[in-house]
Order: C-alpha cells, then sequence, then structure tokens
C-alpha cells in the first residue's frame, strides 16, 4: 500500500531556478523504501543531483552491484505553514517530471 505526500501549494508551478531553501532529494523505490540523496537549493540542482546519482547506480550495475532501483526522486522543501511537502518528482529514467 503506498502512502500519501502532501503537496506544496504551488506544486507544479515553482520556477526551476527558485530558491527552495532547505529542501532534500530522495530516491523512492516502489514499495515505499527511500534513500536521500542530498540537499538541493533549487529544482534545477535537484535534476543535476539525481542525473550525477543514477549514473553512479548504472556504473554501480556495470560493475556487478545491485543498486537500488527507484520509481522516482522526490523533493522535498516546506511549504507556507513550514511543513515539508512535495514539490517536485521526476522519473529516473527521463528525468521529466512525473506523471501527477
Amino acid at each position: 500500500m503506498k502512502t500519501t505526500t502532501k503537496r506544496h501549494p504551488l506544486y507544479g508551478r515553482i520556477d526551476d531556478d527558485a530558491d527552495l531553501g532547505i529542501a532534500i532529494l530522495i530516491a523512492e523505490t516502489e514499495d515505499g523504501q527511500y534513500e536521500p540523496i542530498g540537499p538541493v537549493a533549487t529544482i534545477n540542482e535537484a535534476i543535476e543531483c539525481a542525473n550525477h546519482d543514477m549514473a553512479s547506480r548504472m556504473r554501480d550495475l556495470d560493475l556487478g552491484g545491485e543498486p537500488a532501483c527507484h520509481e522516482l526522486y522526490r523533493v522535498w522543501a516546506r511549504d507556507f505553514e513550514g511543513e515539508y511537502t512535495v514539490v517536485f518528482e521526476m522519473a529516473p529514467a527521463t528525468m521529466k517530471p512525473f506523471p501527477k
């Protein structure tokens, strides 16, 4: 069973270079497991970090490793009330916004 995540009120309308404050990029698997990738300041930085993470996972796979296969990357940042919410989601294969 998937958990629901609260989305930011401006989800899908935040500029790629907008300052997100203290945000974090998370990789999530289909079964709900997650792995923090690192802090990011903008959506563009999150995309860059996700690309680097995916390349690292592919290198590990090529070398015989078994990296986690994740379904999506999520960027979490504070909303207007100070709670962490999802501001952006992207598919690992394309690094494009994940279907809403």
